[in-house]
C-alpha cells in the first residue's frame, strides 16, 4: 500500500520535472517531438513525452506550428503565453 502510494508520488514528480524541462526547451525555439526527445537525451519520444505533449496542448501551454495538420512530419511545438507564465512561476519558487 505504501509502496504504490510512493510510486504514484514519484511518477508525478518525474512528470512535472519533465514538463518543466520541455517548457524550458520550447522557450528557446519551436521544436519537433524528436528534437525534444534528443535534447532530453533520449533516442526517440517516449510514451511519457507523448502523453505530456498532449497534456500541454490540451492545457494551452503549447501549440502546434502547423495547427491544421497535427500529424505532419514537419510538425513542431511552440510555447504559448500561458506556457511562459508557468516557467516564470517556477523560477519564482
Amino acid at each position: 500500500m505504501y509502496l504504490s502510494h510512493f510510486i504514484k508520488i514519484l511518477d508525478k514528480e518525474l512528470r512535472s520535472s519533465l514538463e518543466i524541462k520541455v517548457l524550458n526547451l520550447l522557450n528557446l525555439s519551436p521544436l519537433s517531438k524528436s528534437e525534444i526527445a534528443s535534447a532530453l537525451g533520449k533516442k526517440k519520444p517516449s510514451r511519457y513525452l507523448n502523453e505530456l505533449m498532449r497534456k500541454l496542448i490540451n492545457g494551452k501551454q503549447v501549440i502546434y506550428t502547423i495547427p491544421d495538420k497535427p500529424q505532419s512530419s514537419l510538425q513542431k511545438y511552440c510555447l504559448t503565453k500561458k506556457g511562459r507564465t508557468m516557467i516564470e512561476g517556477q523560477r519564482d519558487e
